[in-house]
């Protein structure tokens, strides 16, 4: 596992643990406006708002417990349509790298992806980064189910599984960005 962690990347410069963790937030921020929108496109303005309040309800319920709760078949059918379009909002978010090498909110803080050569990831890289992102959350939901936890458990272990590792390497990769071996560098400024 360590030679993964020693590619250099063409010798370019990370981008700083600060930019990266701004981005990070900013990016959890664009998704969570995007999920939202999703919602009351593909559920209805009148249906949405309240099953987003259950929703919000059903990340701190075990889903064990989904049988012994007033409406505990109705939570489950919630927690099962909206967990599925929180997956598929996160997969067209990240879709954006096709087109600018780098989530929005890491492209805003001037970080692109590269490859080991140091090139920008190409089409490829996107849909592996894409593919492990999106086997990895899909993971979380059955851990979840499987190990009957609350979301906002399964949420900390993801974050925890995934974003650990930038703070151990020198490149500040996640596991995402070294499974695919992609780095995330400052953008080159042209002038």
């Amino acid at each position: 596992m360590e030679e993964l962690f020693l590619d250099d990347f063409s010798s370019r410069e990370p981008l700083s643990l600060y930019k990266r963790a701004l981005a990070s937030l900013l990016n959890k921020v664009f998704i969570f406006l995007l999920f939202i929108t999703m919602c009351l496109i593909v559920f209805g303005a009148f249906t949405a708002p309240g099953d987003l309040g259950t929703y919000t309800v059903v990340l701190g319920v075990q889903p064990g417990k989904y049988d012994i709760i007033p409406s505990g078949d109705l939570m489950h059918a919630i927690d099962i349509k909206y967990t599925i379009l929180f997956i598929i909002t996160n997969i067209l978010y990240y879709s954006v790298e096709f087109l600018s090498k780098a989530s929005l909110g890491k492209r805003i803080f001037g970080g692109v992806y590269v490859d080991a050569d140091g090139d920008e990831i190409f089409s490829a890289k996107v849909i592996s980064r894409c593919i492990i992102f999106t086997l990895m959350m899909v993971g979380a939901v059955l851990i979840r189910f499987v190990l009957n936890l609350t979301y906002w458990n399964v949420i900390i272990l993801f974050f925890l599984v995934n974003d650990l590792p930038v703070l151990f390497n020198k490149r500040h990769q996640s596991l995402v960005d070294i499974i695919s071996e992609t780095c995330l560098v400052k953008r080159n400024v042209r002038n």
